[in-house]
């Protein structure tokens, strides 16, 4: 049988190009084990791994983050980004399942309904942090980096 024209547009990936995970510092995708307790990375696609394609990444939050770190530092990226944090209740589609605290520049949101933010290229976002998980939260990441995922920590890199 002939090879299909269309599988290469099909992934069934978690973890990121080796571009993209350089960008990220060490240790940072253990905070996904394979018998999770915290977060699982659902889906990962950028245009390393599937040239044309824009960057995507999905993940599962199960449990808050602890108290001594965040989710995610402040960090930049010289493309634009849109972040989504859905819960998953049926019974309550607009509820997110917990609460979120999500910082833009210097201001700082709390969420606790779905929420979908457009990002900018360049502008400081995050600390990320789950203050509380009632049901799994679904986090969605979608942006078109031109030279590849990339991201700058103007602070450094700290939990």
């Amino acid at each position: 049988m002939a090879e299909s024209k269309y599988a290469r547009l099909i992934t069934h990936n978690f973890e990121p190009g080796p571009s993209a995970a350089a960008s990220f510092p060490a240790g940072y995708f253990e905070m996904y084990p394979e018998d999770p307790t915290e977060m699982i990375q659902m889906n990962w696609v950028d245009g390393e791994m599937m040239p044309g394609a824009p960057w995507f990444s999905a993940v599962m939050v199960l449990k808050p983050t602890p108290e001594d770190r965040v989710c995610h530092p402040r960090h930049i990226h010289e493309w634009d980004e849109v972040m989504a944090f859905y819960g998953t209740n049926p019974a309550d589609p607009e509820g997110l399942g917990g609460e979120i605290e999500f910082t833009i520049g210097d201001e700082v949101f709390n969420f606790t309904k779905a929420v979908s933010i457009f990002l900018p290229r360049g502008t400081s976002h995050c600390p990320l942090i789950y203050k509380s998980v009632t049901t799994p939260i679904f986090m969605v990441g979608v942006g078109n980096p031109e030279k590849g995922y990339s991201q700058a920590f103007p602070d450094g890199w700290e939990w």
